[in-house]
């Protein structure tokens, strides 16, 4: 008889758990049903289904915060699947997410495995399994039926965190919106406040705080009002950009690539190290590496203490990292367009009659300082999500079981270090179920369950021998020390899952990772730890399942190349980098002529003004990535002003100066370490060698830009131009302003 499997959610961890039972194991060895309660697959990423009652909580337009390398299953790629990806959607789109489980859905889910629109109202357990009870919305009608195993695939992120704040009803509700809703009610709060002087005041750090206060900060640089924008974090964090160098070759690559290298690595197998807290040198090793690649120590971005200062570089690097991922915020925050504090609020306060309010600012936890915050227009509630309500099916006793802790929205349950199961419930499983989930992770939790499932292997005692339950939620130490992704160590839940199912781990050449060990007897890896690494073969179809392989692997291979090859995804990566670091004030030198003693020299200030281009509207308009957004130019040297538009296709920054014939594009053709590096020679300093291709009469005139970029910043730039040989080379040198660090 089938082993019966029911699985609550249709999004990637749902979809991967049946995929995993249906195609490598033997036809009819598992009958798995997924119950979803829309009427459509893709979970969270479900932003295009038709005629949803409800909303998504992203944008469609809203860009992954990891490449499409990270964000895909092993065996299914998004080269051969979704229509149009090219190397401008390294990091897809949510739209394009959704296409790709749709597609996934397709390819691997029977429609009679897919209960879409019947949403589960509760689960029982007895000595058959589980029982299983749903409603359909079609006709609410409800049924039940008996599975004999259970997986919560339903969603760590599942609905909106709002905070207890005193007073916060106050506020005209309006005005008061969660950063999950920020993409459809932005365009109504801005038209509401244009003409209304105040502050929009963004509560909550990390991921979804800095985007909100990113999206706001474009958005009112796209208009003209008199709106502030003013971020309240709750701790210090680090702003990192979707693209960082590659520190051997100084070229750039998608983040994810960057920093889950398994070179990073030491010698030794990679274990898995769940981090619930993270001592001072740990915190101290990871502090520098972000200060190192990020080429600034961001203090005067969010790396604040708790009176608004710059922290002392003890304490501050002492503490655990926390990361938003975020390409335009620290400019932002540099330009004064976003204001920065830290803090937690204690109270807001709408007084009748008024069109402002203020907020009440505690200082720290352990501080009895407050703040207040005047003048405050509106509220964007960045706190992020809880897990509740995915788990609100569960038996009480279960729950108990599990340890069920309602008011810790990190660790709601104690389960195993790779948070797939509980010994006490050996015939339910969790996929997905984590603070910051990622698809590989869940397609390994996935595979997992199915093989523990298929040796009948739930002897709660032989369980608790392998996997030592970990009282997560009762952690004494302080909660400075607390870490942002407890299970964060992606790299090593990747290679501790494969090792411990057999998987070998595949070369970047499509064939088995087993280099000659160099001198010294260590074997070097290299490359990412992504999932097309990790395949298995399936028990249907291993001939589709090896082109999809093969597909990605080309792609990556592709992404891979030597940084001293001018190769499509190079280009773009770099004028994506360079694009982002341009935003803001610039000092400006210009001198006329070769020689030093004959230049003409004229100083004056350039600034870079972004704003979302005019075919998008400010609700869909996103600054996680350059995508949708160009510079206003303008620039004042000698009483003469200059303007000009700065934009970016797949590949080129363009310049377009109207009424002259300076129109050109940006083409990168070098990259050399930085001679003019600090004498210590610090790493991720190069200088990079670009030209400038005008679109009117290009062989009349020459242009070349060199950039010297230490981390992600430009430090100074260079452009020259000769309009024809017998004039002299216009020589222009940017530098940033003291302030800038």
């Amino acid at each position: 008889m089938p082993k019966k499997v029911a699985i609550i959610g249709a999004g990637p961890s749902g979809l991967v758990m049946a995929k995993t039972l249906l195609h490598h194991y033997p036809p009819g060895h598992f009958a798995p049903v997924i119950f979803e309660s829309r009427q459509t697959v893709g979970g969270l990423w479900a932003v295009t289904g038709p005629n949803e009652k409800q909303t998504s909580f992203i944008d469609a337009e809203m860009r992954t915060n990891l490449s499409r390398f990270t964000v895909c299953f092993s065996d299914f790629s998004w080269e051969l699947n979704v229509g149009g990806v090219g190397v401008d959607d390294t990091f897809p789109r949510a739209a394009q997410v959704n296409e790709y489980l749709d597609k996934y859905a397709a390819r691997y889910i029977p429609g009679h495995v897919l209960r879409l629109g019947c949403r589960v109202l509760n689960t029982r357990r007895n000595s058959d399994g589980w029982i299983v009870k749903w409603e359909n919305d079609k006709d609410v009608q409800k049924e039940e039926e008996t599975f004999d195993y259970l997986v919560v695939a339903s969603g760590y992120f599942s609905s909106p965190h709002i905070p207890s704040i005193r007073g916060l009803d106050s506020f005209s509700p309006e005005r008061v919106i969660h950063s999950s809703s920020l993409a459809s009610a932005k365009g109504r709060l801005f038209t509401e406040l244009s003409n209304l002087p105040g502050k929009l005041l963004v509560v909550g750090g990390s991921m979804s705080g800095a985007e909100a206060a990113s999206s706001l900060a474009l958005a009112s640089s796209s208009s003209s009002n008199n709106i502030q924008i003013h971020h309240l974090a709750t701790r210090p964090f680090w702003a990192v950009p979707t693209y960082l160098p590659d520190a051997s070759s100084g070229s750039f690559l998608p983040l994810d690539i960057v920093m889950y290298d398994l070179a990073r690595r030491p010698h030794g197998d990679i274990q898995y190290s769940l981090n619930p807290t993270a001592p001072p040198e740990r915190a101290l090793l990871v502090n520098k590496y972000f200060s190192t690649i990020l080429g600034s120590d961001q203090s005067d971005v969010a790396r604040f203490s708790h009176d608004g200062a710059a922290a002392a570089a003890d304490d501050l690097d002492q503490r655990p990292p926390w990361v938003a991922v975020t390409d335009h915020y620290a400019e932002f925050v540099r330009a004064g367009d976003i204001t920065t504090s830290l803090g937690r609020v204690e109270a807001v306060n709408w007084p009748a009659g008024s069109d402002r309010g203020t907020v009440q600012v505690r200082e720290s936890s352990s501080s009895s300082s407050t703040t207040t915050i005047k003048d405050v227009a509106g509220i964007v509630l960045a706190t992020g999500f809880t897990p509740f309500n995915a788990l609100a099916f569960l038996p009480d006793d279960v729950l108990a079981a599990l340890e069920y802790a309602p008011d810790d929205p990190v660790f709601p349950l104690v389960l195993d270090e790779k948070a797939t199961f509980h010994p006490a419930v050996p015939d339910l499983g969790f996929v997905g179920m984590y603070r910051g989930p990622y698809w590989g992770v869940m397609e390994m939790q996935a595979r997992s369950l199915a093989q523990q499932w298929d040796r009948q292997d739930t002897n709660a005692t032989a369980l608790q021998m392998r996997n030592p339950r970990l009282s997560l939620s009762s952690s004494s130490s302080s909660a400075s020390r607390r870490t942002q992704f407890p299970m964060g160590d992606y790299v090593g839940l990747m290679e501790t899952f494969a090792r411990e199912l057999g998987i070998q781990r595949t070369s970047l050449l499509f064939g088995t990772e087993t280099p000659p060990p160099p001198p010294g007897g260590k074997n070097e890896r290299t490359g990412p730890a992504v999932p097309v690494r990790y395949s298995v073969q399936s028990t249907t179809n291993n001939k589709n399942n090896n082109a999809e392989i093969a597909a990605t692997h080309s792609a990556l291979s592709d992404l891979l190349r030597p940084a001293g090859e001018r190769w499509p995804h190079r280009q773009h990566a770099l004028s994506q980098a360079v694009f982002r670091a341009l935003h803001g004030s610039w000092r400006v030198e210009q001198k006329l002529g070769e020689e030093e003693e004959e230049a003409l020299l004229f100083s004056g200030s350039a600034t870079f003004r972004p704003r979302a281009v005019s075919s998008l509207s400010l609700s869909s308009s996103s600054s996680s990535s350059s995508a949708g957004i160009e510079y206003l130019y303008h620039e004042e040297i000698n009483k003469n002003s200059c303007d000009a538009v700065f934009s970016i296709s797949e590949n080129f920054i363009h310049i377009n100066q109207p009424d002259t014939t300076l129109s050109r594009h940006i083409e990168f053709v070098a990259i050399h370490p930085d001679q003019d590096q600090d004498q210590d020679g610090e790493q991720y300093q190069y200088r990079h060698s670009a030209r400038g291709i005008f679109s009117d009469n290009p062989s009349k005139k020459t242009c070349e830009y060199v950039f010297h970029i230490k981390g992600v910043q430009i430090v100074s730039w260079q452009e020259t131009i000769i309009s024809s040989p017998s004039e002299e080379k216009q020589i222009k040198t940017y530098t940033r302003f003291p302030s800038y660090k």
